[in-house]
């Protein structure tokens, strides 16, 4: 039989798990899309400047190309 800690606990680890998934996939995005528009701009013969933008809850970034 399950008490009621152990199943604070299961759902806690549950929550835990949820949350960090959807952070690595966030990330993993992020990634991606800064790294298509960087070999974008390079095969346009550019240099891509990366600039990120902390604010309260979020990262946000850009990528300017200049020639």
């Amino acid at each position: 039989m399950v008490t009621k800690k152990q199943m604070a606990g299961i759902a806690f680890s549950l929550l835990f798990l949820a949350i960090s998934c959807i952070l690595f996939i966030q990330s993993y995005n992020s990634h991606r899309g800064i790294m298509d528009a960087s070999n974008e701009c390079f095969d346009k013969n550019g240099m891509p400047t990366v600039e990120k933008s902390v604010h309260v809850f979020s990262i946000s970034w850009s990528v300017e190309c200049k020639p």
